[in-house]
């Protein structure tokens, strides 16, 4: 079997990032600094209702259609849920999505365990069978400081899909944001 140098390349560079702690200072930041510096290369995005934000690349776009949420272009893509109840374990879940019968990461996909922005998370990564479709879909589970309350449902967790060349970058901008008095939060935004 012919294993390509970017395949092992990726393979090494995943079990870096996997043994990374990623931003281990406040899990909160300030209300403040809500709008970070970012470079001209990206965007911020900034959701209040999922309590998080994070920076993509510049040149994506809301992408229509029937996602709720979802930035991309030719080259990449995010989209987020809330998951999980405060019951529900972190590996759980993981193990929940990598097993799925329709195998949205393929067969064998590879998950690690990190932290990102001071809070347990889960990376799952797909394996090379993969449906084609898919665009190379990764997963990032993220346990929420506080769980979140969204459409009257509490949720423990942030579930971050975008494709395996971006998640990296999207998982080290995530942030999360204070919970503050329902009617007291601003819309979510797209820009600088």
């Amino acid at each position: 079997m012919m294993v390509t140098r970017r395949y092992v390349f990726l393979l090494l560079l995943t079990g870096m990032f996997c043994l990374l702690t990623l931003f281990p200072t406040s899990t909160y930041i300030e209300a403040s600094k809500t709008h970070q510096q970012i470079p001209e290369s990206q965007k911020l995005y900034i959701n209040p209702e999922y309590h998080f934000q994070l920076a993509y690349p510049a040149h994506w776009t809301k992408i229509k259609g029937i996602y709720e949420e979802r930035y991309g272009a030719n080259d990449g893509f995010f989209q987020f849920t809330a998951a999980g109840t405060g019951l529900t374990k972190i590996d759980g879940i993981s193990k929940q999505l990598m097993l799925h019968k329709l195998q949205p990461y393929g067969s064998k996909p590879r998950s690690c365990a990190m932290m990102i922005a001071g809070q347990p998370a889960r990376l799952i990564l797909p394996s090379q069978d993969q449906a084609p479709f898919l665009n190379r879909q990764a997963a990032l589970l993220v346990h929420y400081p506080k769980p979140v309350k969204i459409g009257g449902t509490s949720y423990a967790y942030l579930l971050l899909w975008a494709d395996e060349e971006h998640i990296y970058d999207l998982a080290q901008n995530i942030r999360f944001m204070p919970q503050v008095e329902k009617g007291n939060h601003s819309k979510k935004t797209d820009g600088r």
